[in-house]
């Protein structure tokens, strides 16, 4: 992957969030993934490991001291659709935790539509970051060439999604696939915001700069 041409094709980041998370992202300057959260949320590590291998059919409120976590659902996943999509032995579970271990942003304003008219009537807040300033940011960060939250059947794949499992995240180095091919920016376990943030209540702003 060649980042300084990525930062141009894709100069800015996009994370939908429920507005009820805002002023904790923007305080922290940091978003945590839903496994980093319920571990800190629940009681026992066994309790987390059970939140995060199963699928979010609504959308959760986990607790950590006085700060409360809205998590999104994961309605996208079909599991029989998923138990077929995946690689090297991979279950259903594993993919899920997978997912759940990392913060997901999307590289373009056509993503970023799709995935917030799914969600248009709850009102969410989008963060927008320069990608440049994100990478610089963040070292952990490893790309997607799909959509990796959302099993869609297509005759492409004889009626099945495309295949996904432990290699469906690469880093800067391993990713050798174009630029245009990138469908999700994901940073392991958390992810820092740079100096320059901003939120939009939708796609094309306004954008106020924090």
């Amino acid at each position: 992957m060649e980042i300084e041409k990525f930062c141009i094709k894709s100069p800015y980041l996009y994370h939908l969030t429920d507005k009820s998370n805002v002023k904790s992202i923007l305080d922290s300057k940091k978003l945590l993934s839903a496994k980093e959260i319920s571990f800190a949320a629940f009681g026992s590590k066994a309790e987390a490991i059970r939140f995060l291998q199963t699928k979010r059919d609504a959308h959760e409120i986990l607790k950590v001291g006085e700060i409360s976590f809205k998590i999104r659902d994961q309605q996208p996943i079909l599991l029989k659709v998923l138990d077929r999509s995946l690689t090297d032995g991979m279950t259903s579970q594993e993919f899920i935790e997978l997912l759940n271990s990392r913060v997901f942003w999307w590289p373009s304003i056509n993503r970023l539509v799709r995935h917030f008219n799914r969600y248009s009537n709850e009102k969410p807040a989008i963060i927008r970051v320069m990608t440049d300033e994100m990478l610089a940011t963040n070292r952990n960060v490893q790309f997607c060439r799909l959509n990796s939250g959302a099993t869609r059947c297509h005759p492409k794949y004889n009626g099945n999604a495309p295949t996904r499992g432990k290699d469906s995240f690469l880093s800067t180095a391993n990713y050798n696939f174009p630029i245009a091919s990138v469908a999700e920016v994901t940073f392991l376990k958390s992810c820092d915001l740079p100096s320059t943030v901003w939120v939009g209540n939708s796609p094309t702003g306004p954008w106020k700069r924090l």
